[in-house]
């Protein structure tokens, strides 16, 4: 069993590699990486938003989250922009602001998917 987990560990470490070479991210498969539940919960949630088909806005991810006001989604953007920009389009130019991931964003959320699967079947 140790023998198949440490060749999962390298299988996964090798097809995501690109992820975590930001700065400001580290190795996901190392134990002392901690990745923030907030971080998680705001690339979870634009995904299962774009998914349903929904437009992503400020407004739609404090309704997912049952968030009471809209401009906390606000502020976790703009303290946390330098990381979120890497795995979030942002788009101001039209009202209301407008979310989407990017391409690192998509293979985060794979990631973070299947660490929880693979963990949960456990």
């Amino acid at each position: 069993m140790i023998q198949r987990i440490f060749e999962d560990h390298n299988r996964v470490h090798e097809k995501f590699t690109p992820i975590y070479k930001s700065p400001e991210i580290k190795d996901p498969l190392k134990q002392s990486m901690r990745i923030s539940d907030s971080f998680e919960k705001y690339l979870t949630t634009i995904d299962r938003i774009s998914r349903s088909g929904r437009v992503v806005t400020n407004e739609s991810i404090a309704n997912e989250l049952s968030l009471s006001d809209f401009t906390v989604v606000l502020k976790f953007f703009n303290r946390n922009s330098a990381v979120m920009e890497e795995f979030v389009n942002i788009d101001k130019t039209n009202r209301p602001t407008t979310y989407t991931l990017t391409d690192k964003g998509v293979d985060a959320v794979s990631l973070i998917r299947y660490f929880k699967d693979y963990y949960n079947s456990i």
